[in-house]
């Protein structure tokens, strides 16, 4: 991985666009971040307060990028009274996914290995480890939702409880393929 460059660019990014937005007078703005800032052993279904500051090892660069966004921002609507959502979206899938199996999504990936003619098919882990896969569209509107009514500096995350195992996930796609 590449936590070093991850972190900066992350960083350099979200800093770069708050930093506009205050001095354009932006009033109100949204903040995406991830959930990845939760820890590996964070509880599912994830709620906000199991953030502890320790993010997912795997993309701990990116995610560190991210906190710092979500602090920014936090400082920008205490010391600038700017109005600022912050998103954490859960596992997105939908259009405009990428179908490269090296930087793919969970999805995407599993759906382009099965294409491809993987078998046995094999998955990641135990394919007992669950995930809560919400459609793009569905994140947008919360996006919305958020921006419109909670620009408040306060981390939310934008997904929902139902949960998928990743082996049946594989399994509903080689059904459907």
């Amino acid at each position: 991985t590449h936590n070093g460059e991850m972190l900066t660019y992350n960083t350099l990014l979200g800093f770069n666009v708050l930093e506009a937005a205050r001095q354009n007078g932006v009033k109100r703005a949204l903040v995406v971040s991830t959930s990845c800032v939760y820890p590996d052993d964070a509880e599912v279904p994830i709620k906000e307060d199991a953030f502890n500051g320790t993010p997912e090892g795997v993309n701990e660069g990116y995610a560190l990028g991210k906190i710092n966004m979500e602090k920014q921002a936090q400082y920008y609507v205490n010391e600038y009274g700017m109005e600022i959502a912050i998103a954490r979206p859960n596992n997105a899938y939908g259009a405009g996914d990428i179908w490269d199996g090296k930087k793919s999504h969970v999805i995407p990936a599993l759906i382009k290995r099965v294409l491809d003619g993987e078998d046995p098919l094999t998955v990641w882990g135990s394919g007992e480890q669950s995930r809560a896969f919400v459609h793009v569209c569905d994140i947008a509107h919360g996006f919305m939702l958020l921006t419109e009514h909670y620009a408040v500096g306060d981390p939310v995350n934008v997904g929902h409880q139902n949960e998928t195992r990743i082996g049946e996930l594989a399994k509903k796609i080689c059904e459907l393929t």
